[in-house]
């Protein structure tokens, strides 16, 4: 594995840490900043944080629950812990 696999593989397993981290702060109610594109956000309130959008590739969503979130983002930083030993 080269350096630049490496780094973008560790920049993965940050961005999958920070998921983690905002699915256990999610609550209903609270104010957030959406991406909506270009680096620009729009300010917005949680109404329903029981089913959220993933993005399955190819501009395809489907809807998850929190936890199905939690448990595809673990094995996604188990996959890449992995590549590490």
């Amino acid at each position: 594995m080269n350096e630049e696999e490496i780094n973008m593989l560790e920049n993965r397993k940050i961005e999958l840490l920070l998921i983690k981290d905002a699915l256990e702060d999610l609550k209903e109610e609270k104010e957030v900043y959406v991406p909506i594109g270009a680096g620009v956000y729009i300010k917005a309130i949680v109404k329903d944080n029981k089913k959220l959008l993933v993005n399955v590739g190819n501009n395809i969503f489907l809807e998850k629950t929190p936890k199905e979130i939690k448990e595809m983002v673990n094995k996604q930083i188990e996959e890449i812990d992995k590549l590490f030993k």
